[in-house]
């Protein structure tokens, strides 16, 4: 009898232990995350400096903040090529991420006859980074513009952005995922990222260890929801991804180009080839040029004029004009291309937190350029 209770002691010793041995190592995640890993406090004076959500309080921008920044990203590698994707099933105040890894609710593959599906493509820009929610998305808006149409068909419109997707990472989506769910449009919203990183050519077919370490860390956060001690490893693993995706001389995924022509070329020549698709299997393709700061006539806001002097006045704005002419070399190719560059020159108000990133307002703007610009094609195919 006294064996058993020695082993009862021992064992409730153990878990006291191992409690104690948890809540330092919690203790201790807690402090250096809030030393290494600012971002939610940066982005919550960002917001309230920048004044893109003027009728926010401090602390429901801070919520905001907190969201975005616990969001699972991860790239996909296969044995060719790699690319960006959301991680599945992801539920905040600010946005949903449905099962297939697209913002929004989930996405039926099995498309009824009376359906007339959209899928929107692009960066962090479509995704909507620092939306206050699903609905005020730039596809957010859309889908409720295009709701009051009356048609007896039902037109979904889809968020497919990706946080730091370019046309390399848009076009493999399409090729790889999207075209199974019966698509009838496409519309693409790129050209900062595509200008801003280096553009992937190639793969060398093996996959660098710390992105198959970074998510499978990543996916215990599933069952370890509470305690910051996984968030700090993560933290540091994005570090070290970051730095092996955005060095020059030792690219993991394989041959990247940097020079501004060249990468011009690979995106003309990706939406081309995806526009070829298009033709071949019945559905439309839209490629539009986004808004930076610096691409239009914007009278700048002293925030928005800030962002430009921390680049030095640089951001990709200079580099516009070869890929307009670019833009308009696929006018043969695509059903429709447009130059949404210009779009906010008349409005006097701060609609860029940074250097092409906007709240709901800027949103809600572009998404009313591209009702205009695709009504007539969805309601043509309906009729």
């Amino acid at each position: 009898m006294s064996v058993q209770v020695s082993y009862k002691k021992q064992f409730l010793l153990g878990i006291l232990f191992l409690l104690v041995v948890l809540s330092v190592i919690e203790i201790t995640s807690r402090v250096a995350l809030d030393v290494i890993d600012p971002r939610s406090s940066f982005c919550t004076n960002t917001v309230i400096q920048s004044e893109i959500y003027p009728d926010k309080t401090e602390s429901e921008i801070k919520q905001i903040c907190q969201d975005y920044y616990s969001m699972k990203s991860y790239n996909l590698y296969t044995e060719s090529y790699s690319y960006a994707e959301s991680g599945a099933n992801q539920h905040t105040k600010s946005f949903n991420i449905n099962s297939d890894g697209l913002r929004g609710s989930e996405l039926n593959q099995i498309k009824d006859e009376k359906t007339y599906r959209i899928f929107i493509l692009g960066g962090s820009t479509i995704f909507g980074q620092l939306s206050t929610s699903d609905k005020t998305t730039i596809p957010g808006y859309l889908q409720q513009k295009f709701d009051n149409i009356e048609t007896d068909y039902e037109i979904e419109v889809i968020n497919a952005g990706v946080g730091g997707a370019t046309s390399f990472h848009e076009t493999r989506l399409i090729k790889d995922k999207l075209i199974d769910y019966k698509p009838d449009l496409f519309i693409a919203y790129d050209g900062w990222n595509d200008l801003n990183y280096p553009v992937t050519v190639s793969n060398n077919g093996t996959i660098p260890m710390f992105y198959q370490l970074h998510r499978q860390i990543s996916e215990l956060d599933d069952f370890y929801k509470t305690p910051r001690f996984i968030d700090s490893v993560i933290l540091f693993l994005d570090a070290r991804v970051k730095e092996k995706v955005f060095s020059i001389n030792d690219v993991p995924e394989g041959e990247q180009i940097t020079e501004v022509p060249k990468k011009i070329e690979l995106w003309k020549s990706r939406w081309a080839e995806i526009c070829k698709i298009g033709k071949e299997n019945g559905f439309d393709t839209i490629i539009t040029l986004q808004p930076v700061l610096g691409s239009g006539n914007k009278i700048l806001t002293s925030w928005e004029n800030s962002q430009l002097k921390k680049v030095d006045y640089g951001s990709v704005a200079p580099s516009y004009p070869d890929l307009r002419q670019a833009l308009s070399e696929l006018d043969t190719e695509c059903t429709r291309t447009k130059d949404f560059s210009y779009v906010y020159d008349d409005v006097k108000e701060s609609i860029f937190y940074d250097i092409g990133h906007m709240g709901d307002s800027g949103n809600i703007i572009v998404s009313n350029h591209l009702f205009e610009l695709s009504k007539s094609i969805v309601l043509e195919k309906l009729e």
